[in-house]
């Protein structure tokens, strides 16, 4: 297994949590704090819990550009235009398009989605959705009952 980082988008694909663990390591040992964001905003989409303790009694554990780096990515910072910049293109914000009519959102999450995937020689992206599957998603979020799926 291997840690990825895929063109045109530079998506970061990490097979486990321990894998993470080295990359955050990484970053610290070549002193990279953006790699450590991005590191960070990974655990935290893998449903890890993060938390920070800045003190222990007169024992400050962290602080300069790592602790607003950890700040930033616990939503406890101020707003930072750079990191906005940086990170911005690297996740899709779906609370942007909440206003947008239903047949447009499923085309802006569709199309968000093929930057999830592989980019072929062809200067394509591996997979991206058909009509068939943008009709069945629209037809499950507009579904008066619930769905349920079975292997």
């Amino acid at each position: 297994s291997k840690t990825v980082i895929y063109f045109p988008d530079y998506l970061l694909q990490v097979p486990n949590r321990q894998h993470l663990i080295n990359l955050l390591d990484l970053a610290v040992r070549i002193r990279n704090v953006s790699f450590f964001i991005l590191v960070l905003f990974y655990f935290r989409r893998g449903s890890v819990a993060l938390e920070f303790v800045e003190k222990e009694g007169e024992v400050t554990k962290i602080s300069g550009p790592w602790k607003e780096a950890i700040l930033y990515v616990l939503n406890r910072a101020s707003p930072n235009a750079h990191y906005d910049a940086v990170f911005g293109r690297q996740f899709f914000d779906l609370n942007q398009h909440k206003l947008e009519p239903l047949a447009d959102f499923i085309e802006i999450l569709c199309k968000n989605f093929t930057k999830y995937q592989r980019f072929t020689e062809g200067n394509e992206y591996q997979i991206v959705p058909t009509t068939k599957q943008k009709a069945f998603l629209k037809r499950i979020i507009c579904a008066e009952e619930c769905f349920h799926f079975s292997e």
